[in-house]
């Protein structure tokens, strides 16, 4: 299978995949290669793995899924592309990272990617969503979890959950708390 350059596997990501977490790269090019010294053909055929692909007890959603990889192969046809109902899981993803067997555009959790950006297991992905105009998409918040400390951003954030806190307020009340000043921390 032909190593893929960054360009096609975030055009893959964001384009193919859409419908799916697509927030790591890695493993899928040398993150420290330069994508304008390699000499690559665009329209050598390549074979890209997507991981996150929906299960069959998600019907809905994995014809949502299909529909999408079926309309990036249509507008790339020299892309093929291979579903996987790989899905982050903390306990074996550094493993298979190394490895090498995890699928070339796949979902992680948005904390992690601090680690693989000091680790260097991204590859810096700004100029590939600056040239597509992306960056003014993405959520402000959502991109100071995706930047390295140089201020590149190293994966695309697609999607991001609040975490809330819920009281009794006569039980704050009770134990001789001030309901309308709950814990900052």
């Amino acid at each position: 299978m032909k190593k893929l350059s960054r360009r096609q596997v975030l055009i893959a990501g964001s384009a193919g995949a859409a419908v799916m977490v697509a927030g790591t790269t890695a493993g899928c090019s040398d993150p420290g290669g330069d994508a304008a010294t390699e000499d690559l053909d665009p329209s050598a055929k390549v074979t890209i793995s997507v991981g996150d692909q929906p299960t069959e007890d998600k019907p809905d959603q994995l014809a949502a899924f299909n529909k999408r990889i079926e309309e990036f192969q249509a507008a790339n046809p020299n892309i093929t592309v291979e579903a996987s109902t790989e899905k982050w899981e903390a306990q074996t993803f550094q493993a298979k990272l190394a490895g090498g067997t995890l699928p070339t555009v796949m979902g992680v959790s948005l904390t992690y990617s601090h680690e693989l950006i000091a680790n260097g297991q991204l590859p810096d992905m700004t100029p590939y969503l600056e040239e597509l105009d992306l960056v003014k998409d993405l959520n402000a918040l959502a991109l100071d979890n995706v930047k390295g400390d140089d201020g590149k951003i190293y994966t695309i954030p697609t999607g991001l959950f609040s975490v809330g806190i819920a009281y009794n307020r006569a039980v704050f009340e009770k134990a001789g708390l001030d309901p309308d000043k709950p814990p900052a921390t």
